[in-house]
């Protein structure tokens, strides 16, 4: 396995087929029905470290009716593999004590926060019978190839540290409302209070979103 894993990383970026293999599948999904321009090819969804599994994907066919197949893992680098691979990866760099990174660029998948200690998790594509292929993709947000980034904090963590925020910006509002109660603004407290709930909900809100991230779950190495 390990000279496989070498193999692979020894040749330079643009020669190398798994460099865009997400970004093929990805396309292909996206505009196989289209009707109005000249469909995409199918990729070659096998797995670029064993070279033996294929990713059973819905919608994308298989190079025979008796391939192995395998669950596809893509991570926040734009790589992929299948979930074997993968994980056969990280055991490998746990018993050699050294970081977890991409088993082809590299990419340290450590978050940057340094209260932070997680790294990030492998995006596990549904297998076929799980899930139509338009459903994972609308939930899943950008690799870095892509345009996406790495958050500096697993969701956990950024849960954890927005509500140390929360609890900063509570003081705030609390003294916002008793200066617009004071200031004659709002003659009712009641009124006042409400629209000091509505400034709450929407830090609430902002906090959950920018929580929600593909990228952003986390995992112990």
């Amino acid at each position: 396995m390990a000279q496989q894993h070498q193999s692979q990383v020894d040749r330079p970026e643009e020669d190398r087929p798994e460099a865009s293999l997400w970004q093929d599948i990805r396309n292909y999904l996206e505009h196989k029905d289209d009707t109005d321009k000249p469909r995409p090819q199918p990729p070659v969804a096998i797995c670029p470290i064993c070279r033996i599994r294929e990713f059973d994907i819905l919608g994308i066919p298989r190079s025979s009716p008796d391939a192995m197949l395998a669950q596809g893992a893509v991570l926040v680098c734009g790589h992929m593999a299948c979930s074997d691979c993968i994980g056969d990866w990280y055991s490998q760099c746990k018993t050699d004590r050294r970081p977890i990174t991409c088993p082809m660029c590299r990419l340290n998948l450590k978050f940057d926060a340094p209260d932070c200690e997680h790294y990030s998790a492998p995006f596990f594509i549904p297998q076929a019978h799980e899930v139509s292929r338009h459903d994972f993709l609308q939930r899943m947000f950008p690799t870095i190839s892509e345009g996406g980034t790495k958050p500096p904090r697993c969701n956990r963590c950024r849960s954890k540290n927005a509500e140390q925020v929360a609890a900063h910006l509570g003081g705030a509002i609390d003294q916002q409302r008793g200066e617009m109660v004071n200031s004659g603004q709002f003659t009712q407290p009641e009124v006042a209070f409400i629209h000091a709930a509505n400034f709450r909900d929407l830090i609430i809100r902002y906090i959950t979103h920018t929580s929600d991230s593909t990228w952003g779950a986390g995992q112990n190495v």
